[in-house]
């Protein structure tokens, strides 16, 4: 057997193996995680830090050769602090069914779309030192959608990373402060473009 045949052989065995793991009936059991860090300036006199982190566990079916349908849980955190000892926390808490499908790119690579719709509750707690209410509890509903474009490798039998950027966002946030004196409201977000800098990272077990 020379050089070529073997070659040939191992690639043959890579592809089929990376296909069997998206094939039809086989179940995806994963996550993702993604964190940022930033700071920024308004003047001198004021700025702001951000940070946070995104954790999601999903399941999902293969309905078909590379069609996946499943459900995300999602958690974030987000903490902000600004100028004046000022800050806010965020809590989120969203179930998130989806619809991912994939193309190939080589045998170990692949490149999927993510369609995903969310609905959960938000808790926001905001300190301000120069408010007489000084603390504040904001609980909102939240419902939106959002579309991904991502990438897939397989390094081995039932493994898989996903590497995922959110291209498109709508969310639909209905808000009520929890004391006296407050309206109840609500907000519409929509963004469109790949967030580079918040990518998430995932990694799953095919079964």
């Amino acid at each position: 057997m020379n050089k070529k045949t073997i070659v040939m052989a191992v690639l043959c065995a890579a592809a089929s193996t990376a296909s069997a793991q998206l094939e039809k009936g086989k179940i995806l059991i994963g996550g993702s995680a993604g964190t940022y860090n930033s700071k920024s300036s308004y003047d001198d006199y004021a700025d702001s830090k951000s940070r946070g982190i995104t954790i999601a566990p999903m399941i999902g079916y293969f309905v078909s050769d590379n069609l996946v349908i499943g459900t995300a849980l999602r958690y974030a955190f987000h903490k902000n602090r600004f100028s004046y000892d000022s800050k806010a926390e965020e809590t989120n808490y969203i179930i998130s069914p989806f619809a991912r499908y994939y193309l190939s790119i080589s045998p170990s690579f692949k490149f999927f779309g993510d369609f995903s719709v969310g609905i959960g509750k938000i808790e926001t707690k905001t300190y301000n030192p120069f408010d007489d209410s000084s603390y504040r509890l904001t609980k909102e509903n939240t419902y939106g959608t959002s579309l991904a474009p991502g990438l897939t490798f397989l390094p081995a039998k039932r493994w898989s990373v996903d590497l995922r950027f959110t291209l498109f966002n709508y969310s639909r946030n209905e808000k009520t402060h929890e004391i006296p004196n407050t309206n109840y409201y609500k907000t519409n977000q929509f963004s469109f473009g790949l967030t580079t800098m918040n990518p998430t990272i995932g990694v799953n077990f095919h079964l």
